[in-house]
């Protein structure tokens, strides 16, 4: 079992239905490949996990990596694991993360949120956390 964190800027011409087209297609393609993981994601930043194997996930990235949708795409954590944190997800999603403050500002240091900021543990917290909510486009 492999996993790869990371985070990443939106391109500034990204659309909601563009990020909403990508992740119900990511959710066949995951499904049929085992991959499991969530996204939380904002106008300013995505934050991802995905786990599967390790062949399924490093080709997984490469593709992620190479998206024009998306820059300044960093890896907080790259390895093995024991087991998935998000087993009951083909691909959860969060993109409005600013309607759940709560949860935002558990994570924040300072006077803003920045996700490049936090050590992986945090985030990847962050991503369990916002995976006991239901989906939210």
């Amino acid at each position: 079992m492999h996993r790869i964190l990371y985070v990443s800027t939106p391109a500034p011409n990204l659309t909601i239905t563009e990020v909403e087209d990508i992740v119900a297609r990511s959710r066949v393609k995951n499904h049929d490949c085992k991959v499991t993981g969530f996204l939380c994601g904002s106008s300013r930043f995505f934050i991802q996990c995905i786990e599967g194997e390790q062949t399924d996930i490093e080709n997984l990235f490469d593709m992620i990596k190479h998206d024009g949708r998306h820059h300044n795409v960093q890896v907080l954590h790259q390895g093995p694991c024991d087991s998935r944190m998000f087993s009951n997800w083909d691909m959860g999603v969060v993109l409005y993360m600013d309607r759940h403050q709560k949860i935002i500002d558990r994570y924040t240091v300072g006077q803003s949120f920045n996700p490049y900021t936090l050590e992986p543990e945090q985030c990847l917290n962050l991503l369990m956390d916002f995976s006991k909510l239901k989906n939210d486009f």
